[in-house]
């Protein structure tokens, strides 16, 4: 009989994603600090219901394992795969309330279930095995509800129960038993073990309900640390609930009732101390729960400690401070599900899993750390007064100013935050009269000049703490104000969307601009900016203009002979100029253009390049340089020495809803402002790194002539001559933005070229197989 022979090899040509990622910097005196971090909410609710999440393994293909009070379930970032058990099946889970897991070096899957024993599970046969108490069998499970379990790299699995510590042996299938005996020391200081960290130095700790424990492997004798009831301030009577070791060495403890603490483990015992966290729910300095439930290490200065009811606590390792609360808000996109946290986790790829008491699950991506967000909320006072921001402003003082739609300006200091604001003041001639500001900006005398959308122009003096309200007796009759900008020399440009004006500040007057035919300039302006040479750029909605100094026309860009550059002829949405006076202009269409040099209004067409920008996104700044040359918008970042563009979205944390052309903002330390109306964007550039992740590729779905087979443990398949069709459904495991990969797959000896599809086709089938060996790459 015939036979084909069929080799998996899941090398898919390619695999590409549209992200970036971020490090860490840890300037704690910026307004960046205030920012919210966004957690993206896994869509769970229809699978998990009302489940308390306990615990997260990642297995070696990179599947996400979830323990649950109802069972166990498997998800790949686009579906949920769920194990219970089954009093009709001997190899199913042993029970569904799960306390924790652990994955061992062999890949096997260690379960600890509240009252039904452990469960060891193979990913890959999809079987369990189930080792319970046995009341006639000393060398059986101490106790079926397990509360903790971590391995040794010998082979040994450490089972924390409610009737003491155990060592399971695998290959023997026995368990030997540590408890608690009265009036000896050299045993666990108590039975119900709830806790189990083996650290770098090869050292088990073992938390119980009074206090913390270390093993002696050569002797097998516990020595009880910093736990004497006689000493005061001790673990004595604490319930050790989480352990945590970070990168400097310290041993983290959370504790049931009184917060998390830490100690140097490498000191010898009468040198130890406690350092608690203090603990003040209203403080952001301080731990908002007495109850901690998780430790991790999300930066090398950085942890998370999350809590039951005081959500998220981050800590820096150096200092052991809290430095920041992450909190459950129903008025922020993007916050924590609910304030009971139960566990964190982090996966390969550097993603954070949050598990909820009964709503679903969180994940943070700690390669989007560049970016934060500052939102509204009618429940906290340190954030935006409104949720729109439409003008961004630093101020000489390091001030930074907010121009909202409806509440006037928010004022924050970069170290304090929120600090005050300019309201509408209705009936005060020498107050804001407007509660829409679109655009603002400081003159070299110090002087804050501010557009408002319906009231026109106004001028603020801060040591009269007044507003000077500008009418058509001043010499300018503009109301909605778009755009200023704020030269060099003092003056002021100011345009709306029917005119556009200099405020001469050495004659105290406004000048209108006019056409290169002195007709009056009424062009929709969507930036200004002045070059080296002191001539102010104008991007229009009509073409690329420039004033040239001394002067007060507008001049089209002309080539070398004199024609129209069509290029510039056309919306054009930004133009700005890098650190060597290079001017890069941003066209409505799908193209950018960096012009290296010109002279007046006449650009050579030589000194033109065209850079394209399929993702028709408009940039603002340029950061870095040489190889690293960045160009940032709103929408997204060009990488000029690669020419790859990435757009930016939820995947990398953002969501500030819709946004506006011209509504930026960048600080003298270089932090990047967009407004939206959804709240203000604050990215650090600097630390934009490239995603570096591989998501491993896998085959979710075998079918040979219709029928479904398991195909997680096969690397080749004989199919016999009769099979007639064959199909597969693959997936990259990658969970921040899955939707975003795109793959290349060949059957060769079949295909004669690779096959590009998207995360929406991820499946294909075969027919008429040839009788041959075929490689599925």
């Amino acid at each position: 009989m015939f036979i084909r022979f069929l080799l998996f090899i899941l090398f898919f040509g390619f695999i590409y994603s549209e992200k970036v990622v971020s490090i860490e910097n840890n300037n704690s005196d910026s307004i960046f600090e205030f920012g919210d971090y966004y957690f993206k909410d896994v869509n769970a609710d229809q699978v998990l219901q009302r489940d308390a999440i306990s615990s997260f393994v990642e297995d070696n293909e990179g599947f996400i394992w979830i323990a649950s009070s109802d069972g166990l379930l498997r998800y790949d970032g686009s579906d949920y795969k769920a194990f219970k058990y089954d009093e009709n099946e001997s190899n199913s889970l042993s029970g569904n309330r799960i306390n924790t897991m652990w994955k061992g070096y062999d890949g096997l899957i260690y379960i600890g279930t509240n009252a039904n024993g452990l469960s060891v599970f193979n990913p890959q046969t999809e079987q369990f095995i189930n080792y319970k108490h046995n009341s006639n069998n000393q060398n059986s499970l101490a106790n079926n509800s397990i509360r903790a379990i971590i391995g040794d790299e010998q082979g040994g699995i450490w089972l924390g129960t409610n009737s003491g510590l155990d060592y399971f042996d695998p290959s023997l299938n026995t368990f030997t038993h540590f408890t608690h005996q009265k009036d000896d020391k050299a045993t666990l200081n108590d039975n119900h073990v709830r806790s189990l960290l083996i650290d770098k130095n090869k050292v088990l700790w073992v938390g119980t309900w009074q206090g913390l424990n270390k093993f002696n492997h050569d002797t097998q004798t516990f020595e009880s640390v910093l736990s004497d009831h006689n000493q005061p301030n001790s673990f004595a009577n604490q319930i050790i609930y989480t352990m945590f070791e970070s990168s400097d060495g310290k041993l983290w403890l959370g504790t049931a009732d009184k917060g998390a603490a830490w100690i140097e483990p490498t000191l010898k015992q009468k040198n130890l101390t406690i350092n608690w966290l203090s603990i003040e729910p209203s403080n952001k300095n301080a731990i908002s729960s007495p109850w901690v439930t998780a430790i991790k290490q999300i930066t090398p200065t950085t942890l998370w400690i999350s809590t039951y009811g005081g959500g998220i606590n981050e800590v820096n390792i150096l200092s052991g401070k809290v430095t920041k609360h992450m909190l459950y808000d129903k008025f922020i996109v993007g916050s924590i599900n609910q304030n009971e946290i139960s566990t964190l986790f982090i996966d390969s790829s550097g993603i954070v899993w949050i598990g909820n008491w009964g709503k679903g699950i969180n994940i943070y991506n700690t390669n989007n750390a560049a970016f934060r967000t500052l939102r509204h909320s009618p429940v906290r006072d340190t954030g935006l007064s409104t949720d729109e921001v439409l003008s961004i402003l630093e101020l000489k003082n390091g001030h930074i100013w907010l121009g909202t739609n409806k509440n006037g300006i928010d004022v924050f200091s970069p170290t304090l935050g929120f600090i005050n604001g300019h309201r509408p003041s209705n009936g005060q001639d020498d107050q804001l009269q407007a509660d829409g500001v679109l655009a603002m900006a400081q003159t070299t005398n110090g002087d804050i000049w501010v557009g408002t959308m319906h009231q026109g122009l106004y001028r603020y003096n801060s040591k009269t703490d007044n507003f000077k309200h500008f009418t058509p007796q001043d010499g300018i009759d503009v109301r909605g104000v778009t755009r200023l900008w704020a030269d060099n020399d003092g003056d002021l440009w100011i345009a709306s969307d029917v005119s556009f004006y200099r405020f001469d500040s050495k004659n105290k007057q406004f000048i209108a601009q006019t056409t290169f035919d002195n007709k009056e300039f009424s062009t929709s302006v969507n930036g200004i900016r002045v070059s080296g040479d002191g001539s102010t750029w104008v991007a229009t909605i009509q073409g690329l203009f420039v004033i040239l100094k001394g002067t007060n026309q507008l001049l089209p860009i002309v080539d070398e002979h004199g024609h129209l550059i069509s290029e510039l002829n056309q919306q054009i949405n930004s133009v700005f100029f890098d650190n060597e006076q290079n001017m890069w202009v941003n066209s409505n269409r799908d193209k950018l253009f960096k012009i290296s040099s010109w002279t007046k209004n006449i650009v050579n067409s030589q000194a033109i390049k065209v850079i394209p920008n399929n993702e028709k996104m408009t940039f603002y700044y340029r950061m870095g340089h040489n190889e690293s040359d960045r160009l940032w918008g709103s929408e997204g970042m060009l990488d000029t020495s690669t020419l790859q563009s990435v757009k930016l979205d939820q995947a990398n944390g953002i969501d500030v809803g819709n946004q506006y052309y011209g509504n930026v903002g960048k600080t003298k330390a270089g932090l990047l402002f967009f407004g939206g109306s959804n709240g203000l964007l604050i990215i650090k550039p600097e630390l934009y790194r490239d995603w570096e992740h591989e998501p491993n590729v896998v085959i979710t779905k075998l079918k040979i002539d219709g029928k479904t087979q398991n195909s997680r443990n096969e690397e080749s398949l004989i199919l016999p001559a009769e099979v007639k069709s064959i199909s597969f459904e693959f997936l990259g495991l990658d969970y921040s933005a899955p939707q975003k990969l795109h793959y290349a797959y060949q059957l060769e000896g079949y295909d004669d070229h690779w096959i590009e599809t998207n995360a929406k086709q991820r499946s294909t089938q075969y027919t008429n197989l040839p009788l041959a060996t075929i490689l599925l790459k």
